[in-house]
């Protein structure tokens, strides 16, 4: 992508952004992230497509606030935890799903750890949380105010984690990481 806006004469996010919406077929989403160096004023992106035919009356959008002053902003569709949200915090997380092989013994639901994410206050202590649970096959993509953005691949049981902080990365319902892929 550096290559095609160095050709074109286009910014480097420009680019991306057009290269990644271009190649999303429908009924895929695709999540971005983009901080430091990728953003003009240095702080964090995050963001999906919502590539769906489903009516958009489908979806919802939640303002929560806490008795301790915590509040979120959520975009979900009826019956789920969430699908996309913002926090007071600054930690914000989407995700996609990934196709893969399912994982061998009991998994923990994609929604506790969506759950999981909307009650904590940055991605270390999301990290923490999850330490030797094994979830359901799926995609999340989570940034912090701090301009760190982390890229969590659920794949057969494993749990990749890659660190995409100062990138513009971008995610379509197809596993990245190499030892995930077989």
């Amino acid at each position: 992508i550096h290559g095609i806006a160095e050709g074109a004469g286009l910014s480097h996010d420009y680019a991306f952004f057009a290269a990644t919406r271009d190649m999303v077929s429908t009924g895929a989403c695709t999540a971005i992230a983009a901080s430091g160096k990728q953003t003009s004023g240095g702080g964090v992106l995050i963001g999906q497509t919502k590539d769906t035919g489903a009516s958009l009356e489908r979806f919802r959008i939640m303002r929560i606030a806490y008795a301790s002053g915590r509040r979120m902003v959520v975009l979900n569709y009826p019956g789920w935890i969430a699908n996309m949200c913002l926090t007071s915090d600054g930690l914000a997380f989407t995700g996609n799903s990934l196709f893969a092989t399912g994982p061998q013994g009991p998994t923990v639901p994609g929604s506790f750890l969506k759950r999981l994410i909307l009650e904590k206050r940055s991605i270390a202590e999301v990290l923490d949380a999850i330490r030797g649970m094994q979830f359901e096959n799926g995609c999340i993509l989570i940034a912090e105010a701090s301009g760190r953005a982390v890229c969590l691949e659920l794949a057969a049981g494993r749990t990749e984690v890659r660190d995409v902080s100062g990138e513009a990365f971008g995610h379509a319902n197809e596993i990245l990481t190499p030892s995930l892929k077989r």
